[in-house]
């Protein structure tokens, strides 16, 4: 975790149940989990890590780890926000259409976006220009995930 505040979270792994609540949500497929975290002292991580479903608990956890700490400030502190964007490939060996939808989380709560927010904030190039629509994708509502209840540190020291 890039975060210089990162020192000040009791557990960099508390988001790791909602990751795997997710990962089980998701259902069978390939899945690309892109997780970008900012802070109010304007500080980003971005990190993602794929995970095919279903596997073994153990798999998925040694993966959920990589994304896990950015993800963890946004849940336990008032001072860290992020936004979770998940790729979905329902059968990977066919090519079927991907499936992408997102969350935003901040002080816990995971609010699931709508299919035009995700269009509106991932079909943009970095000048913020629309792209062209990606052959084969498609934006969707997200799903609701259950808050965890955690401690949150409401100060950053």
């Amino acid at each position: 975790m890039n975060f210089v505040l990162s020192r000040t979270l009791k557990d960099p792994l508390a988001a790791m149940p909602a990751l795997i609540e997710l990962l089980k949500q998701a259902g069978p497929g390939l899945h690309c989990v892109t997780v970008c975290a900012i802070t109010i002292f304007h500080e980003k991580d971005v990190t993602h890590a794929r995970f095919a479903v279903p596997t073994r608990l153990k798999d998925l956890e040694a993966m959920a780890e990589q994304i896990a700490p950015p993800l963890s400030a946004a849940m336990l502190t008032t001072w860290c926000e992020a936004v979770v964007i998940m790729r979905s490939l329902e059968h990977p060996e066919s090519g079927r259409t991907e499936t992408i939808q997102g969350w935003h989380v901040r002080d816990g709560a995971w609010a699931g976006l709508s299919a035009q927010q995700i269009s509106n904030g991932y079909a943009v190039d970095q000048d913020e220009k629309r792209l062209p629509p990606e052959p084969g994708v498609r934006y969707v509502p997200a799903f609701q995930v259950a808050p965890q209840s955690q401690d949150r540190a409401h100060a950053p020291m």
